[in-house]
């Protein structure tokens, strides 16, 4: 990984917490779609007049619209996979670090805090906050 990279990655983090909210929401309301879909069907094929064949088509096109939603929740697991391995990542890189260093790069990237504001925050000089940083950052580049 290059330092764009790095830091990219490392400033991304702050919407992946939504992003992973969002996804298990909409996975719920695809979950209800189904819910009610099968219901329909239910309801449908039990009080179904037309004989035989109505129930097969109408049980074949509720099939085929529960399918389309199986796939449309194993895509949003997929994506909640790739941010839970993300987040795994950044742990990892943030445990390389010396306790001086993750409040830095937590405070820059995690934070969002800036850099007016980030030796305040961290209780050190200006200067030492962009030594840390640097140390920091190469620690998780080389690491």
């Amino acid at each position: 990984m290059e330092l764009r990279e790095l830091k990219k990655f490392l400033r991304d983090y702050n919407g992946v917490s939504a992003r992973e909210r969002d996804l298990r929401r909409e996975i719920e309301r695809v979950n209800e779609r189904i819910d009610a879909v099968r219901d329909v069907s239910a309801r449908t094929l039990g009080q179904a007049s037309g004989g035989r064949n109505l129930c097969d088509v109408t049980y074949i096109k509720a099939e085929k619209i529960i399918d389309t939603y199986d796939r449309e929740i194993a895509a949003l697991l997929d994506e909640i996979g790739e941010i839970q391995r993300g987040r795994a990542r950044l742990n990892g890189l943030l445990d390389m670090l010396d306790p001086e260093e993750r409040d830095v790069i937590t405070a820059r990237y995690l934070q969002n805090t800036r850099w007016d504001f980030l030796p305040q925050k961290v209780h050190m000089s200006r200067a030492k906050c962009f030594r840390v940083h640097d140390r920091a950052v190469m620690k998780m580049l080389n690491g």
